[in-house]
């Protein structure tokens, strides 16, 4: 299989798993966009950090983070020991509707992969946790 047909698949499946997950995870308060983004907080705390890590420009970040803040999703911190830099931490509210967001994203991969075989799911499984990851990539 070509690489760029090998990339389509994979992007085509996760655009119909947004797709089919996003009615359900909306009822948690989180897009998913939203969620991914608030699952990236943890490693990367730092606005500018996590415009890196997702490949997002600062105001998008900012706008996004903004909105979180709003809604009781993200708190921000003051460093204390540079007063100009902030992070962000997650708050109980947004914990609480990662691991609804997060259910709701395992019963749609759930169902989408019915026509899987167990030992099909369980090599796909061991492929995919051989490939690279972002964070694999970010430390060479």
């Amino acid at each position: 299989m070509e690489a760029w047909e090998l990339l389509t698949k994979m992007w085509s499946f996760q655009r119909k798993l947004i797709e089919r997950a996003s009615p359900c995870m909306q009822e948690t308060g989180l897009d998913p966009k939203k969620f991914f983004l608030l699952s990236m907080v943890e490693h990367h705390p730092y606005p500018s950090d996590l415009s890196r890590a997702l490949v997002l420009p600062q105001p998008t970040i900012s706008h996004m983070t903004k909105r979180l803040e709003e809604g009781g999703f993200l708190r921000r911190a003051v460093e204390p020991d540079d007063l100009r830099r902030y992070r962000f931490t997650l708050t109980d509210t947004a914990k609480s509707a990662m691991q609804a967001a997060q259910a709701c994203l395992e019963e749609t991969v759930a169902k989408m992969t019915t026509c899987l075989s167990t030992e099909e799911l369980a090599l796909l499984e061991s492929i995919l946790s051989r490939l690279p990851t972002a964070a694999d990539l970010d430390s060479t």
